[in-house]
């Protein structure tokens, strides 16, 4: 079965071995022209779809404004790593400002598009980022509804920092500065 998404053909939807459907690779346009293959999780059993749909589409068009209102974000992360990274190290890089920090960074190929099972139980897409200052645990970024950056930090899998830190104040905080 083919699905379309807005009049955007997704292609036969098949289930990975966790038994989550995944899309054929799609273009990014935002991303730089990235291919993904969108990861739906717990698709099949939810009651509200559309909503999937929807945080899909948006995702599909984002375009650099949106990735430049979180560098600022992504970069002080990288700036509290910095300061514990030695020249000797692998991963050493300097990244002089927020502009430059775009270069040093790899979305990966497989976005998770997956409802929040509490909070506000919106959609949001979580993508897993290679970066060349933090090889262990890479970067993650996540989209709410598909369009809304709200999460920049190091590899957690969870979606929000309130949900990461069990601190409600932290709901709408993009980057938490945690690791100084």
């Amino acid at each position: 079965m083919n699905w379309y998404l807005g009049g955007l053909l997704l292609g036969i939807l098949e289930k990975d071995r966790y038994g989550d459907l995944r899309s054929k690779p799609i273009e990014i346009k935002g991303l730089g022209g990235k291919l993904v293959e969108f990861i739906l999780e717990q698709y099949e059993e939810d009651k509200k779809r559309d909503e999937f749909h929807e945080a899909i589409k948006s995702f599909l068009v984002i375009d650099e404004s949106v990735l430049r209102a979180s560098q600022d974000y992504i970069y002080q992360y990288y700036k509290d790593l910095f300061v514990h990274l030695v020249s000797e190290d692998d991963w050493y890089v300097e990244i002089l400002n927020a502009d430059d920090v775009w270069q040093h960074i790899q979305f990966g190929n497989a976005p998770l598009v997956l409802r929040r099972s509490g909070g506000d139980e919106l959609i949001y897409i979580l993508s897993t980022c290679s970066c060349d200052w933090e090889q262990e645990h890479e970067l993650q970024i996540v989209f709410k509804q598909g369009w809304d950056m709200n999460l920049v930090g190091p590899f957690n899998g969870h979606l929000t920092h309130s949900e990461a830190y069990d601190d409600d104040r932290l709901e709408n905080v993009i980057y938490p500065q945690v690791y100084k």
